[in-house]
C-alpha cells in the first residue's frame, strides 16, 4: 500500500465509540501496545484503561505507557502500582519535579533557575495516540478523561474527532513514540538513556505530520500556509483555542479576500476561562476581513481539524503559539474520499448548531477583545 494512502481509515465523532474501539484493540493486541497521552486522569475512564493495559501485559504483550508530566500530574500521585507489577512500562515526558510536590518544585527551580524552569515547564507532549502491534493506530483530540465520555458526564461531554488507521505510515507514529520514550523519565525520576533514536524522516507528502524537531515544525507550518494561500474553494477550521501567529491570521484573511469560503469554528464555552477573551481578539481580526467565525453552542468543542479544498487533517494541534513552538503534536492527513466528505458533513452539522459572530457582536465585546489582546501579547508563549 502506498505511503500516500491509508490502507484503512475510520473517523470517530462519537467519543464513546472511539474509546470502546481503543479498548477492544488493546484486548486484541498480540505483540505490543504503545500509548502516548497528554492527560491521563485518575477517574473512572482512566481506571478502565489501566485495567485493559494491565490485562494485556499479563498475557505477555509488551505494553508501554508514555504520559505528560503536567497533563497526567494528578494520575501520577494515585496510579495503581499493580499496573507496573503486571509488566506495564511507564515513562513520563518532561516531569516538572521529583519528590514531594512543593519541595520538588523548589528543588527544580534552584537547579535550573527561574527562567529556565518556566521554559522547562512549557515543553509538553500534547499528543494523544495509541499504536497496536505497529500496524494499527488511533489518533485524536480525546484525552483519557471522563470529561470526553457522555456515559460518565452526560451531555456536557466534550466534542472531539478521532481517527483509526492502518497503513505503511503508522511506522512514523512508532518512530515518534520511540523518539519521545528514549527522552523520558521513569516514575522514580530517572532518565534511562539507551541508543538514541533518530527523529522520524518525513516530508510534506507524509500522511503523519509531526513536530519533534524545529525543522519539522517550520516545514509543516509553511506547508499549511502554502495550502491556505492556494485555496480555491474552502478553508474550514475547527479549533478549541484560537491564538495563532500573525502570519496565520494574514493567510486566512487573504484567502477570504480572494473569494474562498473561510470559516472558523470555536467553542462558545472553554475549559480555560481566558481563552474566550483571547479568541475574541483574533476573531475580530478575522471577521472584519470577511472570514466567517462561529461559536459552537451546545457544549465545549475540543476537536481539531482543518479542511482546505479537498485536503484535510485531524489530530492534536491547536491554533496557538504553544502548538506552534513548544508542544509535541501529531496530525493525520485524511486520504479517503468518503472520510473527507464525512468530515465536511460533520463540520456543516456543527455550524448549524453554532452562532455566527459579526462586527456588531464583536463591537459589543470590545472590552473582551482588548483584554484578550493584552493576554495574548504578554502570555503568548503559554497560551
Amino acid at each position: 500500500m502506498s505511503n500516500l494512502v491509508w490502507a484503512h481509515e475510520r473517523l470517530f465523532f462519537n467519543n464513546e465509540a472511539y474509546f470502546d474501539s481503543m479498548l477492544s484493540a488493546i484486548d486484541s493486541a498480540k505483540t505490543c501496545v504503545e500509548f502516548e497521552m497528554y492527560i491521563f486522569n485518575a477517574d473512572e475512564l482512566g481506571r478502565l484503561f489501566e485495567s485493559h493495559l494491565e490485562k494485556a501485559a499479563r498475557r505477555g504483550v509488551n505494553v508501554r505507557l508514555l504520559i505528560d508530566g503536567i497533563g497526567a500530574l494528578s494520575w501520577l500521585g494515585t496510579w495503581n502500582k499493580s499496573l507496573r507489577q503486571s509488566g506495564v512500562q511507564i515513562r513520563i515526558w518532561n516531569p516538572i519535579y521529583s519528590g514531594p510536590f512543593w519541595s520538588g518544585i523548589i528543588r527544580t527551580i534552584r537547579r535550573k533557575g527561574l527562567s529556565r524552569f518556566f521554559f522547562h515547564v512549557n515543553r509538553r507532549t500534547h499528543r494523544k495516540y495509541l499504536i497496536i502491534d505497529k500496524n494499527l493506530a488511533f489518533v485524536g483530540s480525546q484525552n483519557v478523561s471522563e470529561l470526553h465520555d457522555r456515559r460518565l458526564v452526560g451531555n456536557e461531554a466534550w466534542r472531539d474527532i478521532g481517527i483509526e488507521l492502518k497503513g505503511d505510515a503508522v511506522k512514523y507514529l512508532t518512530q515518534a513514540f520511540e523518539f519521545a520514550w528514549d527522552r523520558s523519565y521513569t516514575p522514580e525520576g530517572k532518565r534511562k538513556w539507551f541508543k538514541r533514536k533518530r527523529a522520524p524522516r518525513i516530508n510534506e507528502q507524509s500522511l503523519v505530520r509531526l513536530n519533534v524537531t524545529p525543522w519539522l515544525r517550520r516545514k509543516f507550518w509553511r506547508d499549511l500556509i502554502r495550502r491556505i494561500n492556494s485555496a480555491e474553494k474552502r478553508v474550514w477550521i475547527t479549533t478549541p483555542y484560537l491564538a495563532p501567529a500573525r502570519f496565520f491570521v494574514r493567510a486566512l484573511n487573504n484567502a477570504s479576500r480572494r473569494g474562498a469560503d473561510v470559516r472558523v469554528l470555536l467553542p462558545a464555552r472553554s475549559d480555560v476561562f481566558f481563552m474566550r477573551w483571547v479568541g475574541s481578539w483574533f476573531a475580530h481580526a478575522l471577521v472584519r476581513n470577511g472570514v466567517r467565525v462561529f461559536e459552537f453552542q451546545p457544549h465545549f468543542i475540543h476537536a481539531k481539524s482543518i479542511i482546505i479544498d479537498d485536503w484535510a487533517i485531524v489530530g492534536t494541534s491547536n491554533l496557538n503559539i504553544r502548538s506552534l513552538m513548544h508542544d509535541l503534536e501529531v496530525d493525520i492527513v485524511v486520504t479517503g474520499k468518503e472520510p473527507r466528505l464525512e468530515l465536511m458533513r460533520q463540520f456543516e452539522d456543527n455550524i448549524q448548531i453554532s452562532k455566527e459572530l459579526n462586527l456588531r457582536t464583536m463591537s459589543e465585546r470590545i472590552w473582551m477583545s482588548r483584554l484578550g489582546r493584552v493576554i495574548s501579547a504578554v502570555f503568548k508563549y503559554w497560551v
